[in-house]
């Protein structure tokens, strides 16, 4: 049974990947989730080109520890749990509507 980080939610099969890893930022997650297109690469006719297909999921470059959409061609592990994507989308939404919060970047001048 894979262990569970209970900040960020990502799997780790061994307890030892999961004691030393870094959490991802839940602001990067929703920002990746709002990319439309993978971001992964595809081999054309021998030449390294941007796949550019509806992205379906956000997954995470372990050797950054960042995380970015893909397609469904491209699902493989290690991908930022749907419970982690929903919370960081909704938390990215509630502070772009708060005015106090400082990333709401909507204009504030009333007219």
């Amino acid at each position: 049974m894979p262990e569970a980080c209970l900040v960020c939610g990502r799997t780790y099969e061994n307890a030892w990947h999961y004691d030393d890893h870094a959490c991802i930022d839940m602001a990067d997650i929703a920002i990746a989730s709002l990319k439309h297109e993978c971001h992964e690469e595809v081999s054309r006719r021998g030449q390294a080109e941007p796949c550019e297909l509806q992205s379906v999921g956000v997954r995470v470059d372990p050797n950054e520890n960042s995380p970015y959409p893909v397609c469904k061609r491209h699902v493989r592990a290690p991908m930022v749990p749907l419970p982690t994507l929903a919370e960081a989308i909704m938390t990215a939404d509630s502070q772009s509507n708060d005015p106090e919060s400082p990333t709401n970047h909507t204009d504030r001048t009333t007219t």
